[in-house]
């Protein structure tokens, strides 16, 4: 009813101050019961506190960012003060605050605060200020007095004591001359009492005692609580002794209770002392100096709650010695008393007793203490563990915050996990070769365990911060953010759940963890990957790359090789001149818009001497194209030179394909009926001519052409440079295996170059057996010695002139009038000159056979062994040309 009233009695001075209506009027009570009965019909609930913090937070943090840190320091400082004195309706006020303010920060001038700011209290009186108006330069001011020269006051005075020396009289506190007003008298009763507490006295006599060594003094349960609180306070007692060594704290046993058993109160004195010897080793540990930052916090967060169970121990004290009400004086309930007080310290001692060899640790042991206190269900130790947790990972935030917004590192920072791999790297390798993880001497991350898993997110993020400050574009990093950094600590992670009901740490960690990562990750990250894919030109480089080295325009690609494929015939040295060929590159590839010429040249290395007509010749042809510094990041110098690598093989085939193209055989239409010969060169034209068809669409259709497609893709759904030039170098090395150019597919990769090698043999054998009919019926007596020579001359001749083939011999082929070997790709079985030209192609038609057998049951093997499935796909084709043909 009481309350009732109330609501009625303010509701009518709320309308009447709103109205002017009295009480007396007949429309003032309608109003005042209306206002009543609307009041009562609604239930409004209170604010939620928690959003009124956070919105005060981001309030404080807006000022911040807007460079208002007045406005900022004024409202933290008053809402200290306001948390320290604040009432049960603060919640709403501040709420109300919140509603009525409007655009502080535009309409708050600058010097506003000023108003608020006490006034200096004024300066006291300073002797310069006294000397200032009575100066100290009166005539005999500084000189010495002679104190045995008596002065007539002092006279006056001895005359009056000599005059009432004989006379008695009162004393009084009052009188300053007389001393002995100031004793005050004895009282027996308080003396015995303080003796009587000095209860180690007898303890010391008996000790020191012949007769009685190990005499006990008897103490009562009051003065035993009064040492242990001093002990707990670690102060120095009678009761307990303090180990010089390990600083263990004992109990003395010379001191027995006068109502407890011996035993029981040994047992108790026991438990205290255990008690006391951790709390001990916590304060040993507090007294050491800290310089790294993060052991500073946990210092901190030590010696805050050692306070805080110092006062607590004070105000058990306080309720012992001045009592306001009954106190059960009980060495039992001071022991559980105690004992709880001191848990938040006994939860974080353990964690004080190894040495350590990483600050960090620390921060990593403290976290499987909290994910065991959560799994054994100790729910306090969790929330002090947790609490304390929490307070600690905000200092190691810290250079995490540094690298992750500014791409900066704190020089003298002993913890953090980022370092300077090499500071003067190239900017073509700025992502991979600047900056590294720190890691162990065991290689392990430098770092705690539950950052294990962020850590290459962490890394990547600043480096993209530093990337984007490379590229020029830090303003990309200023874009306005909607979403406040999230908070990282106990209240928004664990307060939302009931113990009963949390998920394990590690999982609300991580969780929050990754917001918190995600709030500074998706930012940087988005802002490079933009700059890469859109405005440095990713797609055009990967474009050229393919022109250059994968024949994705066969036209030119194949232009280009012709060119070379005549000067290489042609028997001239100008296929080995890098400025010939750098020239004949850029003016076949002009033409595509991808490559940009100016980047391209072509040079040949050294190699091993193989004839110039060969196959491996080509391996000396080296195509660079140099990208630009941000794509260097993501295709990196090792995979340009795989691609390398795949341009010889793809340049190799389309020799063998050319030399079998300008090879004329003599057409079957054209005749009757063919000979044997001339059967075996068919056959064997048209079964090199497949397999070479077969290679190039096996590489070119098959293998670059869908994985081409599918990296780009990935590329697309990349997060970072990381993940893009791991994709790319994936990439890279898919196509390296699959075109058979990877170490364990060299057995494979060799007959292969040797089938294709067999193309010049016999294209070479050809000709020669061409020139050697054009002779044979001129010189029919020479002898086979002489008849060799002059054929190879005559073939030489009529390699250097043009003719229908436009196929010619090197003209700097080493040749030994005794021994003349013709160049074999089957190494093992080589063919001698003299042979006849049918017994070569036979020869010829078996190495193919061998060879593509060899070459068919290789794929088939690797790939039943988990290879590539494109492997099987190649020995299918190729089996389908195992037919016997001709005989």
């Amino acid at each position: 009813m009481a309350h009732s009233a109330t609501i009625t009695s303010l509701t009518g001075e709320l309308v009447s101050s709103a109205t002017g209506l009295t009480s007396s009027n007949r429309a003032f009570r309608q109003a005042r019961d209306g206002a009543v009965r609307s009041f009562r019909s609604q239930h409004y609930g209170r604010v939620n506190h928690f959003e009124v913090r956070d919105s005060l937070e981001g309030l404080i943090e807006k000022f911040e960012i807007l460079e208002r840190e007045d406005l900022a320091d004024a409202l933290k400082r008053r809402l200290e003060e306001l948390g320290k004195t604040g009432g049960k309706w603060t919640p709403e006020v501040l709420s109300l605050f919140l509603l009525l303010s409007d655009r502080p920060v535009e309409k708050t001038p600058e010097n506003v605060l000023d108003l608020l700011r006490p006034k200096e209290p004024d300066a006291g009186l300073t002797w310069a200020d006294i000397i200032r108006d009575d100066p100290l330069n009166e005539k005999g001011i500084w000189d010495d007095i002679d104190y045995a020269i008596p002065d007539s006051d002092d006279d006056v005075s001895l005359q009056g004591v000599t005059e009432e020396q004989g006379s008695t009289r009162p004393t009084s506190p009052e009188d300053p001359q007389n001393p002995e007003a100031y004793k005050v008298p004895l009282r027996s009763d308080v003396l015995h009492r303080i003796e009587e507490a000095q209860f180690w006295k007898p303890a010391l006599e008996a000790s020191s005692n012949n007769d009685n060594p190990a005499g006990t003094s008897p103490i009562s349960d009051l003065q035993a609580i009064r040492e242990i609180i001093f002990m707990l306070d670690g102060l120095p007692t009678s009761l307990f002794r303090l180990g010089e060594q390990d600083g263990r704290i004992t109990y003395n046993d010379r001191y027995v209770s006068r109502t407890l058993n011996p035993s029981t109160m040994s047992s108790i004195m026991e438990s205290v002392a255990s008690l006391g010897s951790q709390l001990q080793a916590v304060r040993i540990w507090i007294k050491r100096r800290q310089s790294v930052p993060l052991l500073q916090t946990f210092h901190a967060a030590l010696m805050a709650r050692l306070r805080r169970f110092v006062r607590k121990l004070a105000l058990m004290e306080q309720s012992f010695l001045a009592p306001t009400e009954s106190v059960v004086v009980s060495l039992v309930n001071v022991y559980e008393t105690v004992e709880g007080l001191a848990r938040p310290l006994l939860c974080l001692s353990p964690l004080l007793l190894p040495a350590y060899n990483s600050p960090f640790e620390y921060l990593e042991k403290l976290f499987e203490s909290v994910c065991i206190a959560q799994a054994t269900g100790l729910d306090y130790d969790f929330s002090i563990l947790a609490n304390v947790f929490f307070e600690c990972i905000q200092n190691y935030l810290k250079p995490l915050r540094a690298w992750m917004d500014n791409g900066t590192l704190i020089s003298d920072d002993e913890v953090f996990f980022v370092t300077v791999a090499d500071q003067s790297c190239e900017r073509s390798s700025i992502w991979h070769d600047r900056y590294m993880l720190r890691r162990k001497q065991n290689g392990s991350l430098f770092a705690p365990n539950f950052l294990h898993a962020a850590s290459l997110r962490i890394l990547n993020t600043g480096k993209s911060v530093v990337f984007l400050k490379e590229l020029g574009q830090e303003g990309s990093l200023n874009v306005k953010v909607t979403a406040v950094e999230p908070r990282l600590d106990y209240d928004r992670v664990c307060s939302a759940f009931d113990h009963t009901m949390m998920p394990p740490f590690t999982e609300l960690f991580d969780t929050a963890f990754d917001d918190w990562i995600a709030s500074k990750y998706s930012n940087a990250v988005s802002s490079l990957k933009t700059q890469m894919l859109q405005q440095r030109g990713l797609w055009t480089n990967l474009d050229a790359l393919e022109h250059l080295y994968f024949s994705r325009e066969g036209t030119i690609f194949q232009a280009f090789t012709g060119n070379v494929f005549e000067k290489l015939d042609a028997g001239t040295r100008s296929w080995t001149d890098r400025f010939v060929m750098t020239e004949l590159a850029q003016e076949t590839f002009v033409s595509t818009k991808s490559v940009d010429v100016a980047r391209l040249s072509v040079r040949t290395v050294a190699a091993v001497k193989v004839p110039e007509r060969s196959i491996k010749a080509l391996n000396r042809i080296v195509i660079d194209y140099y990208l630009p510094w941000p794509i260097a990041n993501i295709i990196r110098k090792e995979t340009v030179a795989t691609c390398q690598r795949i341009f010889t093989v793809i340049s190799q085939v389309y020799r063998a394909k050319y030399i079998l193209q300008m090879l004329k055989l003599r057409d079957a239409k054209a005749t009757s009926k063919l000979s044997s010969v001339e059967q075996l060169e068919h056959f064997l034209r048209h079964r090199l001519m497949w397999f070479t068809d077969t290679l190039h669409s096996y590489l070119l259709a098959t293998v670059i052409e869908p994985e081409t497609a599918s990296m780009r893709e990935r590329l697309e759904a990349a997060e970072d440079i990381d993940a893009m030039a791991t994709i790319h170098a994936q990439y890279i090395a898919r196509l390296e295996a699959q075109c058979l150019l990877s170490k364990n597919l060299r057995p494979i990769h060799q007959p292969v170059i040797s089938i294709l090698d067999l193309c010049v043999t016999f294209s070479d054998a050809h000709v020669r057996n061409i020139s050697h009919g054009a002779q044979s019926s001129t010189k029919v007596n020479e002898t086979p010695k002489a008849a060799r020579r002059r054929s190879w001359a005559a073939f030489r001749r009529e390699a250097r002139r043009p003719t229908a083939e436009n196929l010619s011999e090197n003209e700097d082929r080493e040749t030994d009038d005794d021994e003349s070997v013709e160049y074999e790709a089957d190494a093992e079985s080589p063919t001698p000159i003299g042979s006849s030209y049918e017994d070569r192609l036979k020869n010829m038609k078996e190495q193919y056979e061998r060879l593509l057998h060899f070459v068919a049951a290789g794929l088939r093997g690797v790939g039943r062994a988990g290879g590539e499935y494109c492997w099987e796909m190649l020995a299918e084709k190729l089996e389908w040309g195992m037919g016997r043909g001709v005989t």
